[in-house]
C-alpha cells in the first residue's frame, strides 16, 4: 500500500490532465478560417508584402508587344515546271527559308523600307519559328509599342518576299 497509495495522493493534489465535456457545451475544432482570425496580423502583413510585391514587379517591368507574321513557303522546284531533276526535303527547305528570313541582308532591307525601325532591333528582336511537318514560317517581332512590332514583323516579311520574288524569277529565267 505505500508506494500506490502515495502515488495517488499526489495525483489528487494535481491539476486534472483533461476536464470532462459537459454534455451542452459545443466541440471546439481548429479550422482554417480560425487559425486565420487568430493570427489575423500575421496573415493581413503576408498579404500586403505579396501585393506590394506584385506591384513593384508589374510597375517595373518593361512593356513589350510582339507581332507575328506567317509566311508559307513551298520550294519551287518541287514543281514540274522546274524540274530539275533532285528536290530537296520539304523540312531542310523551310529551314533554309527561315535562316534567310533571319539574315542581315533581309534585314537590312527592312530597316530600309520602314523608318520606324533599327537594324540592330531587327536583328536582335526577331524569333522565326517554323515546324518540320509544315511550310508554314512565323515572324515574331518584339517591340515597345504595338505600332513598331506590328511595322517590324510585316517589314521582315515583305522584304523577305522581295527577296525570294527575285530568287524565283531568276529560276523561271534559267527554266525557259
Amino acid at each position: 500500500m505505500g508506494r500506490l497509495a502515495q502515488s495517488a495522493k499526489e495525483l489528487r493534489g494535481s491539476p486534472p490532465l483533461s476536464r470532462a465535456i459537459q454534455p451542452n457545451e459545443p466541440l471546439y475544432e481548429p479550422t482554417v478560417l480560425g487559425s486565420a482570425w487568430k493570427y489575423r496580423w500575421l496573415v493581413l502583413s503576408i498579404v500586403v508584402l505579396f501585393i506590394a510585391l506584385s506591384v513593384t514587379y508589374s510597375v517595373l517591368s518593361p512593356v513589350s508587344y510582339r507581332a507575328t507574321s506567317s509566311l508559307l513557303v513551298e520550294d519551287p522546284r518541287a514543281s514540274a515546271l522546274f524540274d530539275v531533276g533532285s528536290v530537296q526535303n520539304p523540312a531542310r527547305y523551310v529551314a533554309d527559308q527561315a535562316s534567310v528570313i533571319e539574315s542581315q541582308v533581309v534585314a537590312e532591307r527592312a530597316a530600309a523600307a520602314e523608318p520606324l525601325l533599327a537594324l540592330e532591333n531587327l536583328l536582335t528582336d526577331v524569333n522565326v519559328i517554323w515546324g518540320s511537318d509544315s511550310n508554314v514560317i512565323d515572324i515574331v517581332f518584339a517591340a515597345s509599342s504595338p505600332e513598331v512590332a506590328l511595322a517590324g514583323a510585316n517589314a521582315i516579311a515583305s522584304s523577305y518576299a522581295e527577296i525570294r520574288g527575285g530568287t524565283t524569277s531568276l529560276a523561271l529565267a534559267d527554266a525557259l
